[in-house]
């Protein structure tokens, strides 16, 4: 009985979050949109209540090759999954690529749409509870654990946003690291589970940055790595696992110029199957991710098969700005984007 009802429970929610979907495209008032926030939340809370910081982690890695090009390298640590890569074309918006963990859509473990007209209006909700992604401007944005479980609830009278749901503002609006900044100031941070949570952001023009919520108080730092403990200059730098820092100074000892396949490599050498669990946990580098934000390219490698890649850009037609008029193709990485003709020198406006 348990079980069916919690089955009734959780297609209810899918429905719920589908209906308010539709309303929310329709341009609803900021009331509903905050209510669809909340439910999201709530099931990303009950599918992971019983996480610790200890338990997984990630890293994202900032670089520039021979050329001048940059690159950012991201793994995702976390229990096994199933994975979407969400493809969006908003109206008012940059065109991006994200990734999203379908477990936390609140739909049940290894719910996978099937294409029908329910399972796609349920898995619409993806777009906002994205991981990581870039933009058609070439900011990059991933979410990683901070360190600890503070939670951030800011109290300000701004807007309320949630982790997932600023990664989503910052990839339709923000065409730089300085952007994104500036927006993140207008909005009151929620944390999306009960732990501590801090954002990797780099762009197209050389600049890399994490964001931390530290005592409610928003914090920011340059850094090439980021990894699962505190980075910024606060009371709280440096607390995080072992493994964290091992991590970050595996990263940040590599030196010279480094390209897509030196990125790969990077990825590969913090995987977590470099750090065999003996606690009985069981996780994963789920997946792996080097973007060229200047060539809006990325190859993607899922459960740590690094030989097997797929590699997605978003490419630009006559010199279009706005990211509406993008297309989303399945080509080579770099070298053959720049056989596409894509200008890989910084895009500004």
């Amino acid at each position: 009985m348990k079980k069916r009802t919690a089955k009734r429970a959780l297609k209810w929610i899918g429905i719920t979050i589908g209906v308010l979907l539709i309303i929310i495209a329709a341009g609803a008032m900021a009331k509903l949109r905050n209510i669809w926030f909340r439910s999201c939340r709530m099931a990303f809370t009950r599918r992971m209540g019983n996480v610790t910081t200890g338990s997984f982690g990630c890293s994202t890695i900032y670089t520039q090759d021979e050329n001048g090009t940059y690159f950012f390298g991201r793994n995702y640590d976390w229990a096994e999954c199933e994975t979407m890569i969400v493809h969006t074309k908003p109206e008012n918006g940059y065109e991006s690529v994200s990734t999203c963990c379908l477990d936390f859509l609140g739909f049940g473990d290894k719910y996978a749409p099937d294409g029908s007209m329910t399972e796609r209006m349920q898995s619409t909700a993806a777009i906002y509870v994205p991981l990581d992604g870039m933009n058609a401007k070439g900011l990059v944005v991933a979410d990683l654990t901070a360190g600890d479980d503070e939670e951030t609830y800011q109290r300000t009278g701004k807007v309320n946003l949630t982790t997932t749901t600023a990664i989503r503002l910052l990839l339709d609006k923000a065409a730089d690291v300085d952007e994104a900044v500036a927006l993140l100031k207008q909005y009151d941070m929620n944390s999306s589970i009960g732990i501590s949570h801090h954002l990797s952001i780099a762009d197209a023009h050389g600049k890399s940055i994490v964001v931390e919520y530290v005592n409610g108080e928003m914090l920011v730092s340059e850094t090439k790595v980021v990894t699962n403990h505190y980075l910024t200059d606060c009371e709280k730098r440096g607390v995080g696992s072992a493994q964290s820092r091992e991590q970050y100074d595996t990263l940040a000892a590599y030196s010279g110029p480094a390209g897509a396949p030196q990125v790969r490599d990077m990825l590969e050498s913090v995987a977590q199957k470099n750090y065999p669990k003996t606690d009985g946990s069981y996780e994963k580098t789920m997946w792996s991710i080097v973007y060229c934000p200047e060539g809006r390219c990325a190859d993607f490698y899922f459960a740590e098969s690094y030989d097997h890649e797929y590699r997605l850009i978003l490419l630009g037609k006559n010199g279009i700005k706005d990211g509406r008029q993008y297309k989303l193709q399945t080509k080579d990485l770099c070298a053959q984007a720049r056989e596409a003709g894509i200008d890989y020198k910084p895009a500004r406006e």
